[in-house]
């Protein structure tokens, strides 16, 4: 788990764009944990799993649009 996680933290440590939260920081004893930017919206992740609600709901169709355009630019980096 230590050297996944190393490993993930070497590759955080080089993305920078600004659709991508930034990494702080990590610890490794006395377990491994990683800390990244606060997602005060949510994540991808729990906006597709149904966990965050969407922060969108009262937007016009173009800033949907530009929020799933940022998305996939952050995605495809």
């Amino acid at each position: 788990m230590v050297l996944g996680g190393l490993r993930q933290v070497l590759v955080s440590s080089r993305l920078v764009h600004r659709n991508l939260v930034s990494l702080l920081g990590f610890i490794t004893t006395p377990e491994f944990i990683v800390v990244f930017e606060h997602m005060n919206r949510g994540s991808v992740h729990g906006l597709l799993r149904g966990r965050t609600p969407l922060c969108f709901e009262h937007e016009e169709p173009d800033v949907l649009f530009k929020a799933l355009a940022h998305t996939a630019a952050a995605m495809q980096y």
